[in-house]
């Protein structure tokens, strides 16, 4: 169980299944910040169980797209018909369904804001392996998600602790209460960090 990484080069790691074959090569994910939930009352996600928070410093965006970009039906995840900077630079955020690139970001984050809906980000999977344990900030699952979706995080938890022991810093288990606009976050009650 490694759900914090993906399979570079499609290589297929023990017991992840064949969809690390097929898409192991990125990582889906989204951006949260502050101003995304301004006006629609809740933090947008995708996942409605649990994730994990990648620092912004040593992980690497491929494409961004303003919605969900289907981006399993894309071999790398991006494509190759991306929105041109003239889309994106006013306010076209969705642009036909077409991913933004990474220069184009800003534009993405700032036209998300008010739309009550996710966004999703292609991360390079070879960029996480090789920037581990670092690129892993936390993990976290959602209040209220079944019980099942809190103990997958507590043993990816506990699993990421267990191939990383020695870290200065470990990376906490949090809950996220997406209706929660101010303080999202807290401890899971059985964190230890």
């Amino acid at each position: 169980m490694r759900p914090w990484g993906g399979c570079p080069g499609h290589v297929i790691r023990n017991g992840a299944g064949n969809d690390c074959g097929l898409f192991g090569n990125r990582l889906s994910a989204s951006i949260v910040f502050a101003d995304i939930a301004t006006g629609i009352g809740h933090v947008p996600l995708f996942s409605e169980e649990a994730g994990v928070v990648y620092s912004p410093m040593f992980a690497s965006i491929a494409c961004i797209y303003g919605g969900d970009g289907g981006s399993r039906s894309k071999p790398d995840g991006c494509g190759s018909d991306w929105c041109s900077d003239a889309r994106s630079r006013t306010g076209d955020y969705w642009c036909d369904g077409r991913p933004h690139t990474p220069g184009q970001l800003a534009d993405v984050l700032k036209d998300r804001r008010h739309q009550g809906t996710y966004n999703e980000v292609i991360l390079d999977s070879a960029m996480i392996d090789a920037n581990l344990p670092q690129v892993v900030e936390a993990f976290f699952y959602l209040l209220g998600a079944n019980a099942g979706a809190a103990a997958r995080a507590r043993m990816a938890h506990q699993a990421f602790m267990a191939a990383y022991p020695n870290l200065p810093k470990p990376p906490p288990l949090l809950q996220i209460d997406p209706q929660n606009l101010r303080e999202p976050f807290t401890a899971d009650s059985a964190n230890k960090f």
